[in-house]
């Protein structure tokens, strides 16, 4: 009786808080830049200072960091461009703040850029000289930084921009400034720039430690050449845009290669091959667009709206036309393709149309899979079209064969406007591979292999051999120079979506990135007014989001970073993103993460609003489940997964990626090799390789016994993807409506759709009330005490409870919330004040809770009352906040 008329008090209070203050209201919370306050929500004391009283961090046997005798692993921020280089009053704060919120790693990125303040001194003409007001700021900030616990990790190549003053050839200032990161892969005077500006700053002595860059241990990592590699480069058509002077450069290497490899012209001929077929006939239904069109198909997705026509449009003959009177949020909403198509990899083929746009468009032309997963069957190219009618043809070879292919016309959906086709055949038959004519192998002439249109498999792996061959020299000879600098901290070269995996296994650590809905760009990249981000929960995902290609990526015995994760404002779901990749990060057992990006100007710290992508300084959501995404992280709150999968990935497999599968953000890993999504949410995975170094004079990997190919359990009917550790659970058993469950002795926590849900955690229960998107995130941690095990043993935890979180006047352009252009709104920003209950198996007179202001300071006692599971407090409300604080008396 007691507890039933206990348990009626409660719903009576959650009603009248109701009538006080709509729970989905919108309120001021903004955490101030420089808070350090002393209260529960410090962390600062979680990590140990300075950085670096304990010598470098190495890598233990296991392949993880290892520091003070024991594992340590990174959870922090990037800190970007102008960033870099605050007042060196503001310095200290900035570190503080950054160590309360439990952060022990800062990444630089894009010191040497050349838009904003940057540690290059442009004004020069070159790029040779460093900014020395700059260098002193980002002295400072390091210093700050190692004072209070956080470790730095440096980019040495991100944005910089080449100029010929700096002794290139002059052409080199044609080049877009990424593109130019790729000559020193095989220009000794690009590559000695790299080297230059390596020693300049690890020989560099920072005047408020002491030490140079390369003798403090704070300076934990150094990273190369940001998301940067040939093959990546190459798949973008870099070489065909290359200069002439730096093209015959790389062609007098390839020609050099070449004669290692094959006696004479007549050799290379034969190895190589040559095809030529007369045409057969047309495999497309209504090429001509005459008669029934059905076989074509006009895809418009996410709220693209295109219509398809045809009439007498191509010189009174008849053609296609697109409409495209709405564009979508992604290059691929609007496709335009015909299937069914039986297509064999030893055969050539003839693709041949006419095409024209009403203004200047960039298409892609790809012959793929007709069904999930969609992927490419070897053929890819982009096409620029303009109001002119143009003629395309080209011959091509497949790298698979496929009994349901389709020709797809796309990257449509980001631009309105009209685009017609004409006389679309594809023919077996036609001329492919040898070499040109005029050129010969003796003469040294034989051009660069293109990345349009389609090549010989032995050209095609001839050429991906080389270029691997340069990237193993290029990584291992940049590493050897800045360990001969006298650096004895951890270094990698770049993320393993742009640079084959063996060439990356050359280093100490691995690296990887990713964003759940990175913005879409309409038109240029980077337009500040024409983007959008799609706005959904990554909860929702069929295929595990991005957790998966992460986890796909991890080299077993080598130390896991990403050093770039982000879910993209202004989704108004992003503050998940912290969470998501704390949970999945400790499942794969990962070592560093590194969310994107902290602060946005030199000296604009005090805004109070976000006004980026990317920015957490001032999204408060994002930042508190940071903090205890990081606690959790770091102190091994989640189990890593019992059962471990090796998947071999040895040099030959890697080249068959390189030939067959690889793309411009996916060389060629273990992504390719079509394994459930699933797997990485319920065990760890891994590649294995059958070398630990790749000889970079021999190209030749060192033999090694792989493991066989792992049986991959199918994934669950139901969609409830639990991990083997019981710990996390990802339910998909409701469409539109996921969430991920988090119960760990440490730590309880879910986000996702309430869906009129109680989540129950045996000693914990929580039930949000009606929420602005049916969703939130929620998270209880112990900070001190022994957990939720022990609960009468006490201790004291948060609570963080997030929603919406929008700034004051955002200007969303339309109903669908994907983008607000250049209105971005102002200071203050604001949360959703949700409404929820949470109880505890404890008595009420054993908890006590306080709601917390925004410097994390008690700004109210909130009431306990008994409830069927023992003690109840009602969240939100008058007391609105994002985080809690809770204490269980011991009894």
């Amino acid at each position: 009786m007691i507890v039933k008329h206990y348990f009626f008090l409660a719903l009576l209070t959650t009603t009248l808080v109701h009538v006080l203050l709509a729970a989905n209201e919108m309120i001021p919370f903004v955490i101030p830049w420089d808070d350090n306050s002393e209260n529960i929500t410090n962390l600062s004391d979680t990590l140990h200072a300075p950085a670096g009283k304990y010598g470098y961090v190495t890598v233990s046997d296991e392949g993880h960091y290892w520091l003070n005798d024991k594992r340590i692993r990174f959870y922090g921020v990037n800190i970007g461009a102008a960033s870099i280089f605050p007042p060196q009053e503001k310095a200290p704060a900035i570190a503080e703040r950054l160590a309360r919120m439990g952060m022990n790693v800062a990444r630089l990125h894009h010191m040497d850029n050349g838009w904003t303040e940057s540690l290059i001194d442009y004004s020069t003409g070159g790029s040779r000289t460093f900014d020395a007001d700059n260098l002193d700021r980002m002295d400072k900030l390091i210093a700050e930084l190692k004072r209070v616990g956080i470790y730095t990790n440096i980019n040495l190549l991100c944005s910089r921009i080449f100029y010929g003053q700096d002794g290139l050839h002059p052409d080199v200032e044609d080049m877009h400034w990424k593109e130019t990161h790729i000559l020193g892969f095989f220009d000794e005077g690009a590559r000695n720039l790299q080297k230059e500006l390596a020693q300049n700053l690890l020989e560099h002595v920072n005047p408020y430690t002491g030490l140079s860059y390369a003798e403090d241990p704070a300076i934990a990592f150094i990273e190369v050449n940001n998301e940067n590699g040939l093959f990546h480069q190459w798949h973008t058509g870099t070489m065909e845009r290359m200069p002439e002077h730096y093209q015959m450069i790389m062609q007098e290497q390839w020609n050099a290669w070449l004669q290692t490899q094959y006696a004479s012209t007549t050799e290379l001929e034969a190895a190589w091959g040559a095809v030529n077929e007369p045409l057969g006939a047309q495999l497309l239904t209504a090429g001509n667009f005459t008669g029934d069109i059905s076989a074509w198909n006009l895809e418009n997705h996410q709220g693209a709206q295109a219509s398809l026509t045809t009439g007498n449009f191509f010189s009174g003959n008849p053609a296609a036309r697109i409409n495209i009177n709405q564009s979508g949020t992604a290059a691929w909403h609007v496709q335009f393709n015909q299937g069914g198509l039986q297509v064999s990899d030893n055969q050539v083929y003839t693709l041949s149309f006419w095409i024209r746009s009403s203004q200047p468009r960039d298409l892609s032309l790809t012959i793929m899979q007709a069904y999930n997963p969609w992927q490419g069957l070897g053929f890819q190219t982009n096409l620029q079209t303009t109001d002119e009618w143009q003629r395309f043809e080209t011959s091509l070879m497949l790298t698979r064969s496929d009994t349901n292919a389709r020709l797809n016309f796309g990257n449509m959906g980001l631009q309105t406007g009209i685009i017609e086709i004409a006389n679309v055949e594809l023919r077996p038959g036609g001329s492919l591979g040898g070499i040109p004519q005029g050129t010969s192998l003796e003469s040294g002439n034989i051009p660069l292999v293109s990345s349009e249109g389609s090549t010989l498999g032995k050209t095609r792996e001839d050429w991906m051999r080389f270029m691997r061959e340069l990237e193993y020299d290029y990584w291992a000879d940049m590493d050897a120079w800045i360990k001969a600098l006298g650096y004895e901290g951890l270094t990698w070269g770049t993320t393993i979506m742009n640079s084959p995996p063996s060439a990356q296994a050359i280093y100490t650590s691995i690296d990887s990135h990713s964003y759940w809905q990175h913005p879409n760009f309409q038109g240029n990249d980077w337009n500040p007014v024409n983007w959008t981000v799609d706005n959904e929960s990554m909860v929702n995902d069929d295929e595990g989001g991005v957790i998966p290609t992460l986890s796909w990526q991890r080299i077993a015995g080598m130390p896991h970073n990403v050093t770039e994760y982000q879910h993209s404002s202004p989704n108004t779901y992003s503050s998940e993103g912290p969470l998501f990749v704390a949970a999945y990060a400790s499942l794969q057992d990962w070592d560093g993460i590194y969310l994107f990006h902290y602060g946005s100007d030199q000296d604009n710290w005090d805004r109070n609003y976000f006004d980026g992508f990317f920015d957490i300084d001032h999204h408060p959501s994002k930042l508190v489940n940071a903090a205890l995404g990081s606690l959790m992280f770091r102190r091994f709150d989640i189990q890593s997964a019992q059962q471990s999968y090796d998947i071999p990935f040895s040099a030959e497999t890697e080249l068959e990626m390189l030939v067959n599968e690889g793309a411009q953000w996916n060389v060629g890993d273990a992504r390719h090799l079509d394994i459930s999504y699933h797997l990485p949410l319920t065990s760890k995975v891994g590649m294995v390789l059958d070398s630990e170094v790749i000889n970079p004079e021999t190209g030749e990997a060192a033999p090694a016994e792989l493991p066989p190919f792992p049986e991959v359990p199918d994934a669950p009917e139901n969609r409830l993807i639990r991990s083997d550790t019981g710990e996390l659970l990802w339910d998909r058993s409701l469409d539109a409506a996921g969430f991920v469950h988090l119960d760990t002795p440490q730590a309880k926590g879910i986000w996702g759709f309430q869906s009129g849900r109680t989540w129950d955690f045996g000693n914990l229960q929580f039930r949000a009330d009606n929420t602005i998107q049916n969703w939130c995130t929620f998270v209880a941690v112990f900070i001190e005490g022994e957990g939720f095990g022990a609960l009468s043993q006490g201790g004291r935890g948060i609570i963080a409870v997030t929603g919406n979180t929008e700034n004051t006047g955002m200007g969303w352009t339309d109903a669908t919330r994907t983008s607000v252009g250049d209105q971005w709104g102002s200071a203050p920003v604001l949360i959703e004040n949700i409404s929820a209950t949470a109880q505890f198996a404890v008595a009420p007179a054993n908890l006590r809770v306080w709601s917390l202001d925004v410097r994390g300071n008690r700004q109210s006692e909130l009431p306990v009352i008994a409830s069927p599971l023992g003690a109840s407090v009602n969240l939100g409300g008058e007391t609105g906040s994002l985080w809690y604080e809770f204490e269980i008396l011991p009894h």
